[in-house]
């Protein structure tokens, strides 16, 4: 449901989600299934502003840590 009323990059939405959820973004963007973690992610790209050609691009990377530890403002924590 977020992804979706997020996808029009809704800056009110996306404020919020940034003030409220960021941490468990954050944490969702680390899950270990990509499946799973792929949601939390993209979330997390559109609350600190990157575009979806961004985001995807990074996704494919397979160094997605990388991004999460920047947001974070942190080295990469442990998998779940």
């Amino acid at each position: 449901m977020l992804l979706s009323l997020t996808a029009g990059g809704d800056s009110e939405v996306l404020e919020r989600l940034r003030e409220r959820a960021l941490p468990a973004l954050i944490d969702m963007a680390h899950w270990k299934n990509p499946g799973h973690s792929e949601g939390g992610y993209f979330l997390l790209g559109r609350v600190v502003g990157l575009s979806e050609e961004e985001i995807a691009e990074k996704w494919g990377s397979g160094d997605r840590e990388r991004l999460i530890a920047e947001i974070a403002g942190a080295q990469p924590l442990p998998r779940r």
